[in-house]
């Protein structure tokens, strides 16, 4: 339950990064027009095959804000605010952030999940125990022998 909140937070934080791409591509077509180069530098080639990819969006957004940074004089002439260059940085940090406590919370139910093996196996050891002999005892009494049988449904 806790991942799959982590994992939704982490996908309504991707949605924010994928709104915030594409105002910044709309300002910077507005700038720029058809200047493909320029608009490269934007990541209109690549943001297509990133967009899902976390860990790679986490640097696209740095390399978004970082062209921002290098063009914000034609960014802000045509109507993009400095808060909104600068809402690029916090959700690239916000992004990194979520996307490490996702990462962290794995490695960490990871190694719950293997305590809890080690002590079911460890009750089923005492209780395969407890059959074995059970089995040795009433070797001969079927219906006793019967009772010591796990039920699988």
């Amino acid at each position: 339950k806790i991942l799959s909140q982590k994992t939704e937070t982490l996908q309504a934080h991707i949605q924010l990064c994928r709104d915030k791409y594409n105002e910044v591509k709309f300002f910077a077509h507005k700038a720029f027009g058809k200047n493909k180069a320029l608009m490269q530098m934007f990541g209109t080639e690549t943001y297509r095959n990133i967009k899902t990819d976390k860990d790679a969006l986490v640097s696209f957004m740095a390399q978004l804000y970082q062209s921002c940074m290098d063009y914000k004089s034609q960014l802000l002439a045509v109507g993009l605010s400095q808060n909104s260059i600068d809402d690029i940085k916090v959700l690239k940090n916000k992004l990194l952030e979520l996307t490490s406590e996702q990462r962290q919370y794995k490695k960490t139910k990871r190694s719950y999940t293997e305590e809890r093996i080690k002590c079911l196996n460890q009750c089923y050891a005492f209780n395969r125990l407890v059959i074995d002999a059970a089995f040795v005892i009433y070797k001969n009494d079927y219906a006793r022998k019967k009772m010591f049988l796990f039920k699988i449904k």
